[in-house]
C-alpha cells in the first residue's frame, strides 16, 4: 500500500479529515501550482486516495459517462460542484443536480449558502473558461451562470 491509498480507511476517519480540511486551506492544496495539483490528482486517482477535491477511495466504481466524467459520490466539500449526491454531503452546504441528459450532462443549482463560498467563485472561473461538457450552472434565483464578457 502506498501512502496515498485510503480505500481501507473507515468513512468516520475520512469525515474527520474533511472537517479539518474545511477549516484549513493548506489541507486542500492552497498554494500548490497547477502542475502539483494535477500530479496529486493523478496519483490519488491511480492509488484510490484522496485527491485535491475528490476521494477516489470512497467510490465503488469510477465509471465515467460519455463525457469522461465520474459521478459525485466522492466529491469533497470544496469541489466547485459539490452536491447532495456526495458521501460527504452532510458536512457542508451543497448544490443539486437535475435535468440529467443522455450524455450525462445536467443542470447544477447553487444554493444560497454556497453563494458566499469559494466554490461559487471556482465554478464561475470554470464557466468563464467556456466549458463545453454540456453542464449548465444556475444561481439560487434561477438565472443561468454565463461566461463574463471580456
Amino acid at each position: 500500500m502506498n501512502n496515498l491509498d485510503n480505500s481501507d480507511i473507515p468513512l468516520k476517519y475520512k469525515n474527520a479529515f474533511v472537517k479539518a480540511a474545511l477549516n484549513d486551506s493548506r489541507m486542500r492544496g492552497a498554494g500548490l501550482s497547477n502542475a502539483e495539483m494535477k500530479y496529486w490528482d493523478k496519483a490519488a486517482r491511480q492509488s484510490g486516495g484522496i485527491g485535491p477535491d475528490y476521494d477516489y477511495g470512497s467510490v465503488k466504481s469510477l465509471t465515467k459517462d460519455s463525457r469522461g466524467h465520474s459521478g459525485d459520490e466522492g466529491k469533497l466539500p470544496w469541489h466547485p460542484t459539490f452536491s447532495n449526491q456526495s458521501k460527504y454531503a452532510g458536512l457542508a452546504a451543497y448544490g443539486t443536480w437535475d435535468n440529467i441528459r443522455p450524455d450525462g450532462s445536467g443542470d447544477y443549482h447553487l444554493t444560497p449558502k454556497i453563494m458566499n463560498d469559494d466554490r461559487m467563485w471556482n465554478l464561475q472561473m470554470a464557466v468563464n473558461q467556456n466549458r463545453t461538457d454540456g453542464d449548465r450552472y444556475f444561481f439560487p434565483n434561477g438565472k443561468q451562470m454565463l461566461p463574463r464578457k471580456r
